[in-house]
């Protein structure tokens, strides 16, 4: 195993595999299995009115929580292409500065059905909600269903190109 933390090494992954992370501005801040906390800063995010953007604040929150079960799927030696099938995200005040998203599974305790669907049936799914916190505390609360798919030796996370 690579010695780089995993917050490094996830940041590495999605600023080299999914390009709207550089454009985001995103940093892997926090990250553990049990979660992870991608913050960015406002100015590459701006809207019109000097806040953050919704769709800004929606791809960070979909950036967290894909980051948090592709982490976990990794730990486990797995490797499936993980993408995300279904989000809904509820605005709850404006962004005025630097944001974070807090990514979580929703039913943790599901992890392990989730894992005997992926070996079983080559997909699975899971879902993952992510608080996005401001200066003045949660400003959108994110849930998202993530997708599996079976072991995917040839896809663009080539064995040199993964977390490890």
């Amino acid at each position: 195993m690579d010695s780089e933390s995993l917050p490094g090494r996830l940041q590495r992954y999605l600023l080299k595999q999914i390009p709207i992370s550089q454009g985001l501005g995103i940093s892997v801040t926090e990250a553990s299995l049990d979660e992870i906390l991608i913050t960015a800063p406002l100015a590459p995010n701006l809207n019109h009115h000097g806040t953050a953007f919704g769709g800004s604040v929606s791809a960070v929150a979909i950036l967290s929580g894909w980051a948090l079960v592709y982490a976990r799927l990794e730990a486990e030696g797995q490797f499936p292409g993980v993408v995300i099938q279904y989000n809904e995200i509820r605005y709850l005040k404006p962004l005025e500065g630097v944001f974070a998203a807090r990514a979580r599974l929703a039913h943790p305790g599901k992890w392990t059905h989730f894992l005997q669907g992926l070996s079983r049936h080559g997909k699975a799914r899971t879902i993952v909600t992510v608080d996005i916190e401001g200066g003045r505390g949660i400003a959108a609360v994110f849930q998202g269903t993530y997708v599996a798919l079976g072991t995917a030796p040839s896809s663009p996370g080539t064995e040199s190109e993964r977390l490890a």
